[in-house]
């Protein structure tokens, strides 16, 4: 949900779109520069595939009421206008969105030569770091992989940051900014010590950053120039 639009003048980012059909859950969001995607296999009571909309503040409503919930299954239903969601003692009821969600799987790199192995608690830690001098406009920090190594650079008036840590599976030359805090919110949401990185490259334009061996969730990130 982090990656949903916030007050976006194209109202269907402003929310958590759902694609459920007979085998499959997908939920995705996105603002235009990120985007993330989360993939659950069940059974659902369906004959055709929905597509739905829910808006941004029922998706935060939710998100809490999910978090206190004490069991592990909720029932939810879809109609043409409207969301419900029931569990234990609580229902909530949300109109959707009307548009049509950008079709997402355009963005989502398919050529994975350009795929690194990175330690994400070192990723993580060294962004972090290189937060602190990055140019409030932009946000962007610049990362250049070569020969196994990925420098990470920031500068601003403050001062500038510059980290380097080991990557797996990579000898290219490559250089390429992204905004920061997009990096590491993702980091943060990802779960395992190393992580696959897809860089744009050959037919991808933008970046696939995923959970080694668990693609339930996957992050995608636009470049920048700075």
């Amino acid at each position: 949900s982090f990656s949903m639009g916030n007050q976006d003048i194209r109202a269907y980012l402003n929310g958590l779109y759902f694609e459920v059909d007979q085998d499959n859950i997908v939920v995705v969001a996105t603002d235009g520069h990120r985007l993330s995607i989360g993939e659950i296999k069940q059974s659902n009571n369906l004959a055709n595939k929905k597509t739905v909309i829910l808006p941004r503040k029922a998706v935060l409503e939710l998100t809490k009421l999910l978090n206190k919930n004490e069991h592990d299954e909720v029932d939810i239903h879809l109609s043409d206008n409207y969301f419900y969601l029931v569990s234990d003692n609580t229902t909530i009821i949300s109109r959707l969105i009307d548009g049509n969600f950008p079709n997402y799987a355009q963005v989502i790199p398919t050529d994975y030569e350009n795929t690194i192995v990175i330690d994400r608690q070192d990723f993580l830690d060294s962004l972090q770091q290189a937060s602190i001098f990055v140019e409030e406009r932009t946000k962007g920090v610049k990362l250049a992989f070569k020969d196994a190594q990925l420098n990470i650079f920031s500068h601003s008036e403050r001062g500038q940051a510059k980290t380097q840590i080991a990557i797996k599976n990579f000898d290219k030359e490559i250089e390429i900014a992204f905004n920061i805090h997009y990096l590491i919110s993702i980091l943060e949401k990802l779960t395992t010590d190393e992580i696959n990185m897809v860089v744009p490259g050959g037919e991808n334009q933008s970046c696939l950053l995923t959970s080694i061996g668990d693609e339930t969730y996957q992050y995608v990130v636009m470049p920048m120039r700075i």
